[in-house]
């Protein structure tokens, strides 16, 4: 994963608070936990729409 530059910072400290908090070892698995995470809400969203 890359980042601009002015934003790298912010996502970096971003990574490493959740990474040290949920005991993940890796950014690319910060990443796919991000990501199952971000679609488990959005997919719940949609069903409580329905």
């Amino acid at each position: 994963m890359s980042y601009k530059n002015k934003e790298a910072p912010i996502y970096l400290l971003m990574e490493e608070y959740l990474m040290r908090n949920l005991g993940i070892t890796t950014r690319s698995e910060i990443h796919k936990y991000a990501l199952k995470h971000l679609y488990k809400t959005h997919r719940q969203s949609q069903l409580e729409m329905v």
